[in-house]
C-alpha cells in the first residue's frame, strides 16, 4: 500500500517543483519532491518540523511585503479552516534569491485517512 501511495504522489508531483506531506497534528513534514537544491529540505525522504522550516524559508527568501501573509497562511488553524471550505488553498508570493526575483505559489490539499474521518478535522495536507 505504501509503495502504491509513493508512486501516486510521485506521478502527481510531476507538475510541481516541490511536494511535501505534512502531519498537522505532529508538525512533521516529509519531502517527496524538491528541485530547489538551495534549501535544507531538498532531499527526497527528508523529514523535518514543518512550521520551523517554512518560517525559516519565509525569513530567508520571501519578500518582506509577502512574509506576514505567508506566515499566516501556514498557521495550522488557518490551513485547517481553509481546507474545510475548499479542497485546495493557495498563496502566491514573491521570492528573492541572490539576484533574481520570481513568484511562487504554495498550494495545499487536505488528506483524509479513513481513521481521521470521525472528527471531520484535517489532520494532514500535501
Amino acid at each position: 500500500m505504501q509503495t502504491q501511495q509513493d508512486s501516486m504522489i510521485t506521478a502527481l508531483a510531476s507538475d510541481y517543483r516541490s511536494v511535501y506531506y505534512v502531519d498537522l497534528d505532529t508538525d512533521n513534514c516529509i519531502c517527496y519532491r524538491n528541485d530547489d537544491k538551495t534549501d535544507k529540505q531538498s532531499a527526497e525522504g527528508a523529514q523535518f518540523a514543518f512550521h520551523e522550516a517554512f518560517a525559516e524559508y519565509a525569513e530567508t527568501y520571501v519578500a518582506a511585503d509577502y512574509r506576514t501573509a505567508f506566515l499566516e497562511f501556514i498557521r495550522t488553524d488557518n490551513i485547517r479552516s481553509g481546507l474545510e471550505k475548499k479542497p485546495i488553498i493557495a498563496y502566491r508570493y514573491l521570492v528573492k534569491k541572490e539576484e533574481t526575483e520570481r513568484y511562487e505559489m504554495l498550494r495545499m490539499a487536505g488528506v483524509r485517512h479513513p481513521e481521521d474521518r470521525y472528527d471531520h478535522i484535517i489532520h494532514a495536507h500535501a
